[in-house]
């Protein structure tokens, strides 16, 4: 289980921006575990952003029971 975003800026706008991320911190909580084959949905939002930082949540579920199977919060310095 790993929350990666990879491949999340399709259109190369950051580089063609001179424009980045760093995560500063990550918490992950794992609640339960998957096995091969599970269907997971992973749920985000952001919980807070300020003048260079930004605050994201992660929940990731079992497709099939609804279990919330892992957690992660990250705190994350954006710049140009």
């Amino acid at each position: 289980m790993v929350f990666v975003f990879n491949g999340w800026d399709h259109n190369g706008l950051i580089r063609q921006n001179n424009k980045g991320m760093e995560a500063l911190e990550q918490t992950m909580k794992y609640k339960e575990g998957t096995l091969p084959g599970d269907l997971i949905v992973i749920k985000s939002k952001i919980l807070e952003i300020k003048d260079k930082l930004i605050r994201f949540y992660h929940a990731m579920y079992n497709a099939d029971t609804e279990t919330k199977v892992a957690t992660a919060e990250l705190i994350a310095i954006h710049y140009t």
